[in-house]
């Protein structure tokens, strides 16, 4: 079969869709957001529109479906405000602007799972509502006589009970998507996402769920403390992810933590790890990084957040030397480390990681970026000539009971 795919973006001028025949299938999103299309003319062939198809054409005002549609995807005409009616070429149904419509249409009949408005929101005229009226009698007398049918024997009632089985789709599995699959949307609708949330997914694939969300999400932070189960374990220095989507979409200056949040995430394991304090998340140092001057206009942590931004959490930072004894002796002694690092293995700007401890030789990195580099062991000679700068993190003892608080509101 041919199918559509990935021409939504290049269509915002287009007032006036053909698609020509041969066409089988339209995907979910193809023409999602076309604020100038008015009216579309669709071929024979065309037998699938996914989900979100057509959603938000908000001029779009006109839509004949040929009879050969046998799936109309979930939302597929959602938010076309001008859209006052879908007629089908085997049945007619008049569906008033906005309707979320789930349909899979048969040779003789249409199973809908999504309630049909008011019955005068679609009355544009009393021949309208009559022939509406007519249609539905018919539709449910058919109904009660498939039904009165299928109770006459045990095996016509096992044959519907198996057809219906055959046509109804999980909801978990309609709604399950692969990673390549969610790729794929977001790449089909990327001038709805900022430059830097599309090059996430360039840089690190485990970010695919992340940007996918990202529409909905931005902006809030969902929790205002640490996971005592999942995050934190006795005697070590936490993993933290930037990007975790509990507190990855917080506004970070003209950023978000999921992009620029680095320094604040490295700081978040030390002082887990280092006093126990579980109530300090990457996004409580993104908002005291901020407040206190530590972020740089072009959105860059500087380096002093290290050296003095936690003293008010109990840690601070001190710098070494960049020589494999110091490092090691460092980490042996139960003191992580904070480096500075420029383009390589960890990225192609700046970055900072944590070095958290030594196994058979090598060093253990707490990546906030990758899950795959902090699974890794790594020599010290691959790591130097990428480490910028680097500072032992120890406890800062103080006389002020009240270290800092930061109420984060949750949406």
């Amino acid at each position: 079969s041919v199918a559509m795919s990935m021409y939504g973006t290049y269509l915002h001028s287009v007032n006036s869709l053909l698609i020509g025949y041969g066409i089988t299938s339209i995907g979910s999103y193809n023409f999602y957001n076309l604020p100038g299309l008015e009216k579309i003319e669709l071929p024979d062939s065309l037998v699938y529109i996914g989900d979100n198809a057509f959603n938000c054409c908000f001029e779009l005002y006109n839509v004949s479906l040929p009879n050969s549609i046998t799936v109309l995807g979930e939302s597929a005409f959602e938010n076309c405000e001008k859209l006052k009616k879908i007629v089908l070429m085997l049945q007619c149904i008049v569906i008033t602007a906005g309707v979320i419509c789930v349909a899979l249409i048969c040779t003789q009949e249409i199973i809908e799972h999504a309630a049909v408005a008011e019955t005068d929101a679609f009355a544009e005229s009393s021949a309208d509502s009559e022939q509406l009226a007519e249609i539905s009698k018919e539709s449910e007398t058919n109904v009660l006589q498939d039904t009165e049918r299928s109770e006459d024997t045990e095996e016509t009632e096992a044959s519907e009970s198996k057809r219906m089985e055959t046509q109804a789709v999980p909801e978990t599995e309609v709604l399950e998507k692969t990673s390549e699959e969610k790729r794929n949307e977001v790449l089909a609708n990327r001038y709805r996402y900022p430059e830097k949330i599309l090059g996430m997914m360039d840089k690190n694939m485990e970010t695919v769920d992340f940007v996918y969300d990202y529409l909905e999400k931005r902006g809030h932070v969902y929790t205002s403390q640490l996971d005592l189960d999942k995050d934190i374990k006795p005697g070590e220095i936490p993993l933290l992810i930037q990007w975790d989507e509990r507190w990855g979409y917080g506004q970070y200056g003209e950023n978000i933590v999921a992009t620029s949040g680095c320094g604040p995430t490295c700081m978040a394991m030390v002082i887990a790890g280092l006093t126990g304090n579980t109530t300090v998340t990457p996004y409580t140092l993104a908002v005291y990084s901020e407040e206190h001057g530590y972020l740089t206009d072009d959105g860059n942590t500087i380096w002093s957040f290290i050296t003095e931004g936690g003293k008010e959490f109990g840690v601070q930072g001190q710098t070494i030397s960049l020589n494999e004894e110091t490092v090691t002796e460092t980490l042996m002694e139960g003191n992580p480390i904070i480096c500075s690092v420029g383009p390589g293995d960890f990225t192609d700007n700046g970055h900072f990681i944590v070095l958290v401890g030594c196994k058979d030789g090598k060093i253990k990195v707490n990546d906030p970026y990758s899950y795959a580099n902090s699974e890794k062991l790594w020599e010290f000679e691959v790591l130097q000539p990428q480490i910028k700068n680097l500072w032992k993190m120890s406890k800062y003892e103080t006389d002020e009971a009240n270290l800092f608080e930061k109420h984060v509101f949750l949406e």
